[in-house]
């Protein structure tokens, strides 16, 4: 009888401090089910943007290889649309 009364002197003390802790975080301890309110959401700390890197600029030469590069590879300058088709496939 007395390990049962026990118990039962925990579970109050433990009843009370959760009413205490309660009290002291101003929430009423209780979560609603689904999304956050935006208040909730603008409370939280926000992490900074990563700033994207800078665009890159290719020079006229550079361009004019790549330009020459994919001629090369579609077969623009061949004459042929008949090999340009084969080398694609």
């Amino acid at each position: 009888m007395a390990f049962e009364s026990l118990l039962h002197e925990i579970d109050t003390e433990i009843s009370r401090l959760q009413q205490a802790k309660t009290l002291l975080s101003g929430t009423n301890g209780h979560r609603s089910p689904g999304r956050p309110t935006k208040a909730a959401a603008s409370a939280k700390t926000v992490t900074p943007v990563k700033a994207s890197s800078p665009k890159r600029v290719l020079s006229a030469k550079a361009r004019e290889g790549d330009s020459r590069g994919s001629e090369e590879t579609l077969g623009e300058d061949s004459g042929s649309d008949d090999e340009a088709c084969s080398r694609l496939i």
